[in-house]
C-alpha cells in the first residue's frame, strides 16, 4: 500500500466544495492507496510520471 500525502491547499479547496463532490474525489484519492494507476489513467505530455485520472 503507498501513502498519500495532501498539501494545505488542496485540503483547503477540497473543503470548500460541495459534500457530495468532495466525497467522491475523497474516495478516488484514497484508492490511489492501493492502486497507484488505475485503469482509467492518462500520462500527460510534457510531464515524468505525471497522470490525470478521470472520474464521472
Amino acid at each position: 500500500m503507498y501513502s498519500i500525502l495532501i498539501k494545505k491547499k488542496a485540503e483547503k479547496q477540497l473543503a470548500a466544495l460541495p459534500l457530495d463532490i468532495a466525497d467522491r474525489i475523497a474516495l478516488t484519492i484514497d484508492e490511489l492507496a492501493i492502486n497507484p494507476r488505475p485503469a482509467n489513467n492518462k500520462k500527460l505530455q510534457g510531464y515524468t510520471n505525471v497522470y490525470h485520472i478521470s472520474r464521472g
